[in-house]
This record gives structure tokens, sequence and C-alpha cells, in this order.
């Protein structure tokens, strides 16, 4: 899952109220890391204001593996109920209103009272009305209790992370139940790539909640980490960039560029590359700057520039 901002929008975008400069955070297969990503509109959501940037872009996992789990796996239908193991409070959340569309019962199991109370004022389950229901694992059986919770008749489908919570609850489970053990989004991913037919922008409604500030929980006390690129990070003064064809005129143009951002180590490669060129002479007086003749074309050239730059200049961590 990653979040940036709309530079481009076409009119199906635009008939969905997304438009150029409209903040977002939107689902895409694999690890990309680009500057530009093109997007179907169906797996946008539109970031609020109050919710920040890195934050966004890790509410909507959530969301997904729930919408993977309760429609693709379990194929649930309305009427079912589900348990869902209480650590995981963003896919809780996920649930419950996935749960309200199409008519599921979601009950999440809490480790004790005080866990039991955040989460009933977390996810909004206090009061007359409440779509979802907590039960405290601290107070007794568990299986006790969701027999209690729902007539003795048990549960559907048991969602959770942890081996051990679904062998002590599976003693609820009603006929033709199911039970999803969680993997990370990108293991789903891996097993299934198709996964970006799912439309956010039709899941994620509590991006705009203020209560849902914090990145989704996979497992106990183990949330994913947003990475965050800003102009002190595309470059490091201790590492070295390669420029390919950095004799021609773009080529001389990223040198500057890279070099103004802190760049102090270049290697300069190109068939017709010469180190007495005048604008590459003048870059050595403000940087280290090799200028190597090669032909990125031939692996063999290619990497024989490569062993010899590492041998007395910093690790290779770019190439432009």
């Amino acid at each position: 899952m990653k979040a940036g901002m709309i530079i481009r929008a076409g009119k199906l975008a635009a008939d969905h109220r997304l438009g150029i400069g409209d903040w977002v955070c939107f689902l895409i297969a694999g690890s990309r890391w680009a500057s530009s990503m093109r997007v179907h509109y169906a797996h946008v959501a539109r970031i609020p204001e109050h919710v920040p940037f890195s934050a966004a872009a890790n509410l909507a996992p959530g969301y997904v593996t729930v919408h993977l789990a309760l429609q693709d796996v379990a194929r649930s239908s309305s009427g079912e109920r589900v348990l869902i193991h209480g650590s995981m409070a963003v896919m809780g959340r996920a649930a419950i209103e996935y749960g309200s569309v199409r008519g599921l019962l979601v009950y999440l199991a809490a480790e004790d009272v005080a866990k039991k109370k955040k989460l009933e004022d977390e996810l909004g389950l206090t009061g007359a009305g409440s779509t979802g229901t907590v039960l405290n694992c601290g107070e007794g059986s568990i299986v006790q209790q969701i027999w209690a919770a729902t007539g003795q008749e048990g549960v559907d489908v048991i969602i959770s992370p942890c081996r051990s919570f679904v062998e002590q609850s599976s003693e609820c489970l009603r006929d033709f139940a199911r039970v999803i053990e969680l993997m990370l989004l990108v293991s789903l991913l891996g097993y299934r790539p198709c996964v970006e037919d799912i439309p956010i922008s039709q899941s994620a409604h509590a991006l705009h909640d203020n209560n849902m500030n914090s990145p989704p929980e996979h497992g106990r006390e183990a949330p994913l980490l947003a990475l965050t690129v800003g102009d002190v990070d595309i470059v490091s003064a201790d590492a070295s960039y390669l420029l390919v064809g950095g004799a021609g005129g773009v080529g001389r143009s990223l040198c500057e560029w890279a070099i103004a951002r802190g760049a102090r180590h270049r290697v300069v490669m190109g068939r017709s590359a010469r180190s007495g060129d005048e604008f590459l002479a003048e870059l050595t007086g403000s940087c280290n700057v090799r200028v190597v003749k090669c032909d990125v074309s031939d692996q063999d050239q290619l990497a024989a520039v490569a062993c010899a730059a590492s041998a007395d200049m910093p690790p290779i961590r770019g190439i432009f």
C-alpha cells in the first residue's frame, strides 16, 4: 500500500471526485518504488486532512485484508458470526464496517478488561446501536463467553494471527465454519496477484474517522512501518551514485541536481566519457568524480566498473 498526490487524472477518476492535487492512498501489487505510478481509480482512497500521510498508507492494508478474508476466502454471507482476535484493532474496525454492510455479526476478543474498554472506546462499540461486541478473555473461558454471546450457536468465521487463539476458540465453531490465520498483506499478494482488483475506495471509510490515526496491527504489537521520503533522503553524502551517459546534456543536469542535494561521490559512465571533459573537471572541485569509459550494455564492463568503484569509494546506492 502506498500514498501520494494525484498529478494526472482521467474522466472516470474525476467522476468519482478524484482530481489533480488530491492526497490519496492506493493499492498496488509488488514492492515498486517510483516517483509516479499509474493506478485504477477504484484502487484509490482520498486521505482526509486529519489523517497523517504515513498513517493513511498503513491504514488501508487492514481493510484490504479483511475484504480478502471475509469476502474472497471465507465467502461470508448475511447473518453469519465472525470472531476476530482483539489485538488487530484496525482490522476489527474494518470487519465491523464490512459486517454492517453485509449483515454480519462481529465479535472481538480482548485479552483483559483494560483492552476491552480501549477497543470499545476506539471502535465506538459503547451504548445502544453498537454494530459489534467485545469479549473479555480474561474473565474466563473464551469458549463459554462465545457460546453465551451467540445464544449457544457459535461462530461461522474465526480470523486471527495467533494459532493459540484459534485452538482455544475452535470448540465454538459451527458446522461448515471457516478458520483464517492471517498473513501480512505482502504475503497475500504473492499468492494472489489479482488482489489489485479490490476496490479500496469502497472499503476504507474509516480513513474519515477521527479516531483512526494509528497504523493497523497484524499481530501482537507488530504494526507495519511506513517509509517516507523527503528532499534530504533522496541522496546521501556517504554513498556513491552511478550516472550513465553523464557526458551528455541530460547527464550534466543530473550531475548538478544530485550534487546540489548533497551527493559527493559520482561514477560517470558512458561510451564517450572522458576524464578531461571541461564540465566533469569542474565537478571534481566540489566532489569525488570518477569518469569511466564503459558500454553499460556489456555486463562484463559494467561489473568491472562496479567492482573497481567499490574498492575505494562508498557503497553504490543509486543509478541515474
